[in-house]
């Protein structure tokens, strides 16, 4: 198994996690090797030489193509998002659902509020900043609309629940 240090393994998952594995290799392999060294070996695929490491890596690779490595793979899920914008009738609430679940997620529902939740366990930001603003800003526009008294009681339903989520993954849970 790897061992690499805090930093350069925080850096390979949040990589490995917004990136294919192919992309990744390729734009950060040189660096990689140089930390962990390597045997030079023939790239079938290129014609050109470069130093692959004599270590075995535990990622998985998620149905969308998205990588992770295997110590987190009990936090990937499968989306929420289709079944969620399907089952209400408000279209600034789908937009909003569009907001928190985005195509191609894999940490746990999909949702912003588990991805957040991930950040703060694992200590791996997703994004350059994390998403603890971004649910603090869904939230605040989750609560306008469920204010506004314009949906429908299924879609309040929905609202609220997604709310809740998001309140709670603020609150460390």
């Amino acid at each position: 198994m790897l061992n690499l240090s805090a930093s350069t393994a925080q850096g390979l998952v949040a990589d490995l996690a917004l990136e294919g594995v192919t992309e990744l290799w390729h734009r950060a392999r040189g660096d990689l090797l140089d930390e962990l060294g390597g045997v030079e070996r023939k790239d079938e695929t290129d014609s050109e030489t470069f130093f692959i490491p004599d270590i075995e890596i535990d990622f998985y690779i998620a149905p969308n193509g998205k990588v992770l490595p295997g110590a987190y793979k009990d936090w990937l899920g499968e989306s929420q998002r289709v079944a969620l914008i399907n089952s209400v009738s408000d279209n600034n609430l789908k937009h909003t659902i569009g907001e928190i679940y985005r195509p191609g997620s894999i940490i746990g529902d999909g949702g912003t509020a588990d991805v957040l939740r991930f950040e703060r366990t694992t200590g791996i930001l997703l994004s350059r900043s994390g998403h603890s603003q971004k649910v603090k800003d869904i939230s605040k526009y989750l609560q306008k609309l469920i204010d506004s008294n314009t949906l429908s009681p299924n879609d309040q339903k929905v609202a609220e629940d997604l709310l809740y989520d998001l309140n709670n993954a603020l609150g460390g849970n």
